[in-house]
């Protein structure tokens, strides 16, 4: 069996860096004003978006628990899969998504009344996200 010695600062970093990746990812530069759309989100004002983010607070902090969790298994992942360069790391990161995440989010979909953009913004955002603390994992 490997050895596994997963960095700690790795893991935190990895997941600060998860969590800028989402901000960018729904900003209203990318793609948070359409998703605010298809989800039902009125936002007519900036009023209205400082609205939003102030009750989503709580779900911020799930949010950070939820990735340093993604984060530590990741790392195990990574050093089972023995990937020590940023393509190894993105390539493994991408076949987690693509077997756990895209497919588990699909079959919810599937059963949602949700569009396919929502789906189609959400899981590439996963897939962003696994990416990017792979990366972060790797370089650390």
């Amino acid at each position: 069996m490997l050895e596994t010695q997963v960095s700690l600062i790795g893991v935190v970093v990895a997941a600060v860096a998860s969590m800028i990746a989402g901000f960018l990812w729904y900003s209203p530069a990318l793609f948070g004003k359409k998703w605010a759309s298809l989800k039902g989100f009125k936002m007519k004002t900036k009023e209205d978006m400082k609205k939003m983010q102030e009750k989503a607070k709580p779900a911020y902090i799930g949010s950070f628990a939820a990735a340093l969790v993604t984060a530590w298994i990741l790392s195990q992942f990574l050093i089972l899969t023995q990937a020590t360069t940023l393509m190894a790391a993105a390539t493994t990161a991408f076949w987690i998504w693509f077997g756990f995440i895209a497919t588990t989010m699909f079959a919810m979909h599937l059963f949602s009344e949700q569009s396919k953009e929502l789906y189609l913004i959400d899981v590439g955002h996963q897939l962003v996200s696994l990416i990017v603390m792979a990366e972060v994992l790797v370089l650390l």
